[in-house]
Parts: structure tokens; sequence; C-alpha cells
């Protein structure tokens, strides 16, 4: 069965729906992970201040290498 062109043949509400929760449910993924590791390296003993620093700075970098790849 040939599926041919979804974005010209299938409705703009259904497509919406079936193209956007993937992306709206990867991007969640990514911010609940980035929050546990913040929590993570919070917790530690020594040197977790300089840790969550490190992690400020190197959050905007990764997210700009993820959207680079999926595009």
């Amino acid at each position: 069965m040939s599926e041919g062109n979804k974005m010209k043949e299938m409705p703009v509400n259904k497509l919406m729906i079936q193209m956007g929760i993937p992306i709206i449910l990867s991007m969640a993924l990514q911010a609940v992970y980035n929050i546990v590791d913040s929590v993570f390296v919070g917790n530690m003993k020594t040197g977790s201040e300089s840790a969550l620093n490190a992690l400020t700075l190197v959050f905007p970098v990764q997210l700009s290498i993820s959207f680079w790849i999926r595009s």
C-alpha cells in the first residue's frame, strides 16, 4: 500500500496531532532529563555549586546540537 504525500492528502488537524505529539514528547523528555540531571548534581557533597553552573552553561549548547541533529 502506497502512502503517498501525507502533507498533501491528510486533514490538517489529524496531521498536526500525528506529527506534533512525538515532537512534544521528545522535548518534554529532554526537559525531564535535564531536571533530573540537575537534581543529582545538586546533591553532590562537594563542588555541587560549580557543577550546577557548568550544567547551566552546557544546557543551551546541548539543546542547540539536538535541534541541529533533528533538522
